[in-house]
């Protein structure tokens, strides 16, 4: 439960803004996919479903390039070793722009969540970005 609870605080962390100064600006990005080879064929949707911590700097061992618009700057490292990383949130949106062999082109196309998560709209009631549509319950009848 505390993992869970960690991920959807990060998760509404990123979404307000907080984190970043560059909130709103797409940025290229380079990453791993961390299952192995993603099955997606050009002009297909796609999510990544997890966070990935991305690079600014291409190394050959990265398997996709990824325009994010709603990836969050992590503060450097002592093992960053000059680039910036990018932590992309996992419901982000692609769009796959491209396939060259082992190497996928992914393009933000916007958000989607399934979740639908009663600990959020516990601390914020008034929020329905990241669950479905849930009625209000009727507050009880008093005399």
């Amino acid at each position: 439960m505390r993992h869970l609870t960690t991920g959807l605080l990060l998760v509404a962390a990123i979404a307000s803004g907080v984190y970043t100064d560059t909130r709103g600006r797409c940025r290229t990005v380079y990453s791993l996919s961390r299952v192995g080879r993603p099955r997606a064929i050009r002009g297909s949707e796609v999510r990544l479903g997890y966070f990935s911590v991305a690079s600014t700097k291409f190394l050959s061992m990265f398997d996709m390039t990824v325009r994010t618009c709603h990836g969050v700057e992590l503060p450097p490292s002592s093992c960053s070793l000059g680039w910036r990383k990018v932590l992309v949130p996992p419901f982000e949106q692609f769009k796959v722009v491209a396939v060259k062999r082992k190497l996928f082109y992914l393009e933000s196309t916007g958000t989607r969540s399934y979740l639908n998560c009663a600990f959020y709209r516990q601390v914020h009631p008034t929020s329905r970005r990241y669950h479905t549509e849930v009625p209000n319950p009727q507050p009880p009848n008093t005399p």
